[in-house]
C-alpha cells in the first residue's frame, strides 16, 4: 500500500542548523576556534618558530559538548585537517591530522554550573 506522503517525506530537508561560528582571533593560524569560548591565559601556551607552531590553549565555555564536536569536526576538515580518532560520551576526544601536525582536542564537562573546558593542543606529528 502506498502512502500519499512518501512524496512528501523524501523531498524534506531539515533547517539548516548554522552552529558554531568562528571566533575572529584564531591562537593557531590554521586551527578553527569557535566564538563564545573564554581564553585561559594561566593554562595555556604557545611557542612559534620559522616553521614551527606548538602549544596548548585552554578555554571554558558554556557551549554543549555535542556543539563544540560538530565545530571542529566540520571546521576541521574545512581548514585541511583530517580526523582520525573521535570519542565521545560525557565529554570529547578529537584526533586530526595534516601534514606533519597533529591537532587534539578534548572537551570535558564541568557541570551545569562550570561549564566545559576545552583544551586544543598542536603538535609535530611522532613518525
Amino acid at each position: 500500500m502506498e502512502s500519499d506522503y512518501d512524496d512528501d517525506f523524501d523531498s524534506y530537508g531539515a533547517p539548516p542548523h548554522p552552529g558554531l561560528s568562528l571566533a575572529p582571533q584564531q591562537p593557531f593560524r590554521d586551527v578553527p576556534i569557535p566564538r563564545g569560548l573564554n581564553y585561559d591565559g594561566q593554562r595555556s601556551f604557545i611557542y612559534e618558530r620559522a616553521g614551527l607552531e606548538v602549544g596548548e590553549v585552554v578555554y571554558t565555555t558554556r557551549h554543549s559538548v555535542n556543539e563544540l564536536v560538530e565545530f571542529f569536526v566540520r571546521e576541521g576538515a574545512a581548514a585541511g585537517w583530517s580526523l582520525e580518532n573521535r570519542l565521545q560520551g560525557e565529554g570529547a576526544e578529537l584526533s586530526f591530522l595534516r601534514s606533519n601536525r597533529e591537532l587534539r582536542i578534548a572537551i570535558r564537562d564541568g557541570g551545569f554550573f562550570r561549564g566545559r573546558h576545552v583544551f586544543v593542543r598542536l603538535t609535530p606529528r611522532d613518525g
